[in-house]
């Protein structure tokens, strides 16, 4: 107690010394708390369910994916599987809830009935499903509502279980709320939380039962527990068996198909890459700077003490106890930075969701929380810092020259005399800025370019209507395509399944053979992504057609089956050959035949930045579907449109209402949110760190003009100028400086290298950005310097020469 209360006198005593070092500390632990907190909740948090730790994942593998969905059926074999148990199908759709005037485009799960049990999820409010509302003798349809989206829709009634509410899907129809899932429980991806969960049977009232019964309609993603015993390899061989048994009983849609099982543990590391790894090095970077910062003004207040450490050692104490009373100045200060740091990183989690792009049309599902998790990963770090970098300064500390000390000279001589351990500290702390600033700018410079580089597509003024009529017809979405074009600044209107980067396209696929190719004669249907578009859609998007042409308005008639490919295919199934006029089959061996008539640019499909794959087009009038986007190409701000576009549908019907109105550029924003991420929370540590290095130089030099005060005194009283002062004191800060950067070159390119897949239109080493980190990282120095340096020309000979 003695030790803490003289720690308490000390740091109040030096009350710049001790705000610098708390704001420091609190500065990185608060990004360390923060970013970590982010990190967790993307990839590291396990479910909150029982026996998290045994939950495994089941998928469908192809040599194109190895992490496939499966189909309803495909699930229903796998439950045969003796090793595993519990297993679960879950998989999401949309729909709209229809309140009066009010709705709302809402994300549903349809999941098997032994879903929550399986989990161990218990409800919040009423009663979640039972293997009744599976066996298909009820006519009543329930839902299950999620926690955020009964207190953002209903404002968390808890009247809500028994009453009906109305969803819009493929059938306009009434349910009855039956329970609400509890806060806690999160979806088992995160950032894709559902607002309402259906059973199979309820799906089925909805009208989706067809999207249940073909094997090769994929879309569920499962998983479940290992049994006691088994484990993953024994799980692995025994799905295989079933995988080959079903491409037996199924070999239209499963030629070729396996099946695995991952852990879930494995499966998030997975999904973390790098771009989690890169966030927690960056974070890692900060939590550096400041550790090395408080650890320099640690050592330049021990060269400020020194008299007071040799009085001590003089009068008889012992080294271990001056340690014991410097440990506790620094935990000390720990404790406050950390206090601080909490609030900080607390704050900046719950601000964060703000700040991300939202799904176009959804509402936003990613959640971050401050809690025991990220506490406790903030207290290891934290007290990991304060012993490694406090106990260097305490131990030099307590070993003065006690002579020079005691008449008040330099006490110490960490390092050399020319290379003290603080200028050492320094030189390291500019390296890992610089390292820091040229990670961020290539992040950030990669993140600009997702809203500057060619796509594939034009960046155009384009307004998307995503509509599904119950009782739509083709004539019906003509005359809807006619009023679009009538409208004031309207150029071009197209249609099509699927928009571009519109968070569904992944599950539309083709199954594709090549009749006559030898080559591929033994091979299974090849699964190819494609979209069914209008004649007007590669024009409308701004899509080059490189080769041949795009759809025309004499491939709109059914039974006339021309194809556009991207060039990746032509690549692929046409290497060094010509593709046009080549013939395909659509749908498998007993499909219809295509015939190539164009070779489109190549163009991401659902994301930005993702790996280019064989993507093609066919006519959407000759492969009319009732769920339709249409592509309004306008002369000025396309969300201007908007209401005229709804008050539009209301004139061809006045039950047509659209699931969504968004732009392409919100869905390319969007898209490009990991990049977003990246280097928003890159780009702010960068800065975070370029202050901190700016306050430890600050330090340092501020040290070493109060210990060469009287060298600087001599100097002036015999006919040195102001001018050789300044330059005396900022040569020391520009050799620093230098070697920093110097240094952190090298490292800054290692680093780049190490998570060039997160970039997007830039290379690992761009000279602009390395250039621009190393000048403004220069700038910032000689700023943080221009203080002391002030204050060194200021000197009068005749004080600095009085003997203290």
């Amino acid at each position: 107690m003695r030790d803490f209360r003289y720690a308490v006198r000390v740091l109040i005593a030096r009350p710049v010394f001790t705000l610098v070092a708390v704001l420091s500390l609190a500065l990185g632990m608060g990004a360390n708390s923060a970013i970590f907190g982010v990190i967790d909740a993307l990839w590291f948090r396990p479910l909150e369910v029982p026996r998290s730790g045994a939950i495994v994942r089941v998928f469908s593998v192809t040599d194109q994916n190895r992490e496939g969905f499966l189909s309803y059926p495909e699930y229903l074999e796998l439950r045969k599987a003796a090793s595993l148990r519990d297993l679960v199908a879950i998989g999401g759709r949309g729909a709209t809830v229809v309140d009066g005037d009010r709705r709302q485009l809402a994300t549903l799960n349809l999941v098997s009935a032994n879903f929550f049990t399986a989990l161990g999820v218990k409800p919040a409010l009423g009663r979640l499903f039972s293997p009744a509302d599976e066996a298909g003798g009820s006519s009543d349809m329930v839902v299950v509502l999620g926690d955020a989206f009964w207190r953002r829709y209903f404002g968390g009634d808890p009247g809500i279980v028994g009453k009906q509410i109305q969803i819009q899907r493929v059938n306009n129809v009434l349910v009855t709320v039956i329970g609400v899932l509890p806060a806690s429980f999160r979806e088992i991806e995160t950032g894709s939380d559902r607002d309402l969960w259906f059973s199979r049977q309820s799906w089925a009232l909805l009208g989706g039962m067809r999207e249940l019964e073909a094997p090769g309609n994929r879309w569920f993603r499962v998983m479940g527990r290992l049994q006691p015993g088994a484990d993953v390899r024994r799980a692995n061989d025994e799905i295989s068996a079933i995988a080959q048994r079903m491409e037996q009983s199924w070999p239209g849609s499963n030629r070729g198909r396996r099946a695995s099982v991952v852990s879930d543990f494995r499966y998030r590391m997975e999904q973390a890459g790098t771009n989690g790894v890169a966030l927690l090095a960056i974070v890692l970077l900060v939590v550096a700077i400041s550790s090395v910062n408080v650890a320099n003004l640690l050592l330049s207040r021990a060269g400020l003490r020194g008299r007071e450490m040799a009085v001590r050692l003089a009068l008889g104490a012992g080294r271990g106890r001056l340690m014991r009373q410097l440990m506790t100045e620094n935990l000390l200060l720990g404790s406050l930075g950390l206090m601080f740091g909490v609030l900080l990183g607390a704050w900046f989690i719950s601000i964060l969701p703000a700040l991300l792009t939202p799904p176009p049309g959804f509402h936003g599902t990613t959640e971050f929380q401050f809690d025991a998790r990220v506490l406790i990963f903030t207290l290891v770090i934290s007290g990991a810092t304060v012993l490694l970098f406090g106990l260097a300064p305490a131990w030099q500390s307590t070993k003065p020259q006690l002579l020079p000390a005691l008449k008040g000279e330099a006490a110490f001589s960490a390092g050399s005399r020319r290379w003290p351990l603080r200028n050492i500290l320094v030189v390291v702390q500019v390296a890992v800025s610089m390292t820091l600033l040229a990670s961020a700018g290539v992040l950030v410079r990669s993140f600009a370019n997702t809203h500057s580089s060619d796509l594939g597509f034009g960046r155009k003024q384009l307004l998307l209507v995503w509509i599904s009529a119950r009782d739509g017809k083709p004539a019906m979405y003509r005359d809807i395509t006619a009023r679009f074009q009538a409208l004031p600044g309207v150029r071009s209107v197209a249609a099509a399944v699927r928009a571009p980067l519109s968070l569904s396209s992944n599950g539309m696929f083709q199954r594709v053979t090549f009749p006559g190719r030898t080559e591929f004669a033994e091979a299974p249907p090849f699964e190819i992504k494609y979209n069914a578009v209008t004649a007007s859609f590669l024009n409308t998007m701004g899509t080059p057609v490189l080769r041949g042409r795009g759809l025309e308005e004499r491939d709109e008639t059914a039974g006339v089956n021309s194809v556009v490919i991207n060039e990746s295919m032509a690549r692929r199934f046409w290497p060094g050959g010509e593709p046009l006029g080549q013939t395909i089959r659509l749908g498998g061996a007993a499909g219809k035949l295509g015939t190539v008539v164009g070779v489109t640019k190549n163009a991401p499909i659902n994301s930005v930045g993702e790996v280019p794959e064989p993507y093609l087009y066919v006519s959407y009038w000759a492969n009319f579907e009732e769920e339709v986007t249409f592509m309004i190409e306008t002369e000025g701000d396309a969300t201007r449109l908007a209401q005229a576009a709804r008050q539009t549908l209301k004139s061809v019907s006045r039950s047509l209402e659209p699931l969504t109105i968004t732009t392409e550029n919100e869905l390319i924003r969007f898209s490009a949110r990991r990049y977003e991420l990246t280097a928003g929370l890159a780009g702010a540590l960068g800065l975070l760190g370029l202050l901190l290095t700016a306050v430890g130089l600050y330090g340092v030099v501020s040290y070493g003009v109060v210990q060469r005060a009287r060298e600087i005194g001599i100097r002036m009283a015999l006919g040195a100028d102001r001018g050789d002062t300044l330059r005396l004191v900022l040569g020391e800060v520009a050799r620093l400086g230098l070697f920093g950067i110097a240094l952190g070159l090298p490292l800054a390119l290692t680093a780049t290298r190490l998570f060039s897949s997160l970039l997007f239109g830039v290379n690992a080493w761009d000279p602009a950005t390395f250039v621009g980190a190393g000048l403004l990282l220069a700038a910032v120095l000689l700023a943080a310097g221009f203080v002391p340096v002030r204050r060194a020309m200021a000197v009068e000979p005749l004080s600095a020469l009085r003997v203290i």
